[in-house]
């Protein structure tokens, strides 16, 4: 059943609105769509009204006309104002009646679990671990969970209801924390708006961007950031620390009997600065030793994460490199290229039973180690070996176009974190850098 015609009153002033009989007189916005003035003895109203579909309407009610007071724009309207308030009324409802097809509409705390489980999956997948849970579990039970933000629904979510929720974060909470907690969010609703697209307006991605924008989320001026790009300078090792830490690990390797993938972790994290989290997702069939390259999968960071699951960037290392991994290339090509030993407390003693792909986590006890047997600052992390990759690159004058591939990143990050090295880097003045161009 099509929705009523009906025949335009004529509504739109109040000296037209004097000449109506008492009752309810409409006029069509949009097909489906009416405003109604209904007139009574002293002023009128005005009312909403859309097509449900199977002759059913729905009706909500605007607020006074402006017969006798003028209009405020909130209770007491003109035409247009009660227009314009009819209109967003039937596109929010319009949207609940799209989001509840099949169940009640979603809220923000109902896609985050969802999207909880899938990263908790990854990471026990990752860790060949049952009993852990990602960071991204936490940050949601910690920071979203129990917030108005949560019990928003997901079609009527609004850039306000954003903002209010980042600009509610403890100040007691670092900045790189925050970008995370951030990311995290953001996440979660960018992947329910390619999920639930059929239930959510066309504008929701926007809105998910406008309102996580870091300036909305991040307190720039935080002394107490621990994001992993922040004091870069003290992070950069030179070529004969990198080389020490490298010497160093392969004793504590033995020492921890990892059986060398300790060494080799650290030795791939050098040589090709790349992050933890790929090389741990390296396979024995991704080292290929006829050209002595490295398939290393790409970062699950940034835009279109989802869609790179299985794509790999290539690197060129050195044979040395090649030759500290052969004794562990045997192994199915299918298998994970690099282990850990897995172990459990039995009474007083731990004992191993099984080994597994690596993780932060996972190094951060040894690499205590590392770092106080070469007397490295403690706010030196294994991230180091990333940024001093990226900085020996730079200050050779490699193309930052070309540093950014290498390092499976972009040349926005690299000039946004790294401009202190390009400036050292390139110390010509301008005067200089004329003649040379010239």
């Amino acid at each position: 059943m099509m929705a009523k015609k009906v025949q335009d009153a004529a509504i739109t002033t109040r000296a037209a609105r004097e000449k109506l009989d008492e009752g309810i007189h409409w006029r069509e916005l949009a097909e489906g769509v009416h405003i109604g003035y209904r007139r009574g003895r002293r002023g009128g109203k005005w009312v909403a009204r859309w097509y449900l579909g199977e002759g059913k309407y729905r009706q909500e009610p605007l607020g006074l006309a402006d017969d006798v007071v003028g209009a405020n724009g909130l209770h007491v309207l003109d035409f247009r104002q009660a227009e314009k308030k009819a209109r967003s009324i039937v596109d929010e409802g319009y949207a609940e009646a799209k989001a509840s097809v099949n169940g009640k509409p979603l809220t923000v705390s109902d896609v985050m679990g969802e999207y909880a489980v899938v990263r908790d999956n990854q990471t026990r997948a990752l860790r060949g671990r049952s009993d852990v849970r990602s960071g991204f579990s936490a940050n949601f039970e910690n920071h979203v969970k129990g917030t108005p933000l949560a019990d928003v629904v997901l079609h009527a979510l609004t850039v306000k209801d954003l903002t209010a929720w980042s600009q509610g974060l403890s100040d007691r909470i670092a900045v790189g924390t925050v970008r995370r907690i951030r990311n995290d969010v953001k996440a979660a609703l960018n992947a329910a708006g390619k999920t639930y697209a059929d239930k959510l307006p066309a504008t929701f991605a926007k809105t998910v961007k406008d309102g996580l924008e870091l300036k909305g989320v991040v307190r720039l001026s935080d002394p107490k950031s621990d994001d992993e790009f922040d004091d870069i300078d003290s992070q950069v090792l030179n070529d004969d620390q990198v080389r020490r830490v490298i010497e160093a690990t392969a004793i504590i390797d033995a020492e921890r009997e990892e059986r060398g993938d300790l060494h080799r972790m650290i030795l791939l994290l050098a040589t090709t600065g790349m992050r933890l989290s790929q090389i741990a997702r390296m396979r024995v069939g991704d080292v290929d030793i006829q050209t002595c390259t490295l398939h290393i999968p790409v970062s699950r960071k940034g835009k279109g994460a989802d869609d790179r699951v299985d794509e790999k960037t290539s690197r060129r290392v050195d044979e040395t490199v090649i030759a500290s991994l052969r004794p562990i290339l045997t192994r199915p090509r299918g298998a994970v290229l690099l282990e850990r030993r897995r172990m459990v407390k039995s009474g007083w003693q731990w004992e191993e039973v099984g080994r597994g792909p690596w993780s932060a986590v996972d190094l951060s006890k040894p690499w205590i180690l590392i770092r106080d047997r070469e007397q490295l600052p403690s706010n030196v992390t294994p991230y180091a070996l990333r940024h001093s990759s990226i900085c020996r690159m730079i200050m050779q004058r490699v193309p930052t176009l070309m540093v950014a591939k290498r390092h499976n990143t972009s040349v926005e990050i690299i000039e946004r974190h790294y401009g202190k090295t390009i400036d050292r880097a390139f110390p010509e003045s301008a005067e200089e850098v004329f003649k040379l161009v010239a």
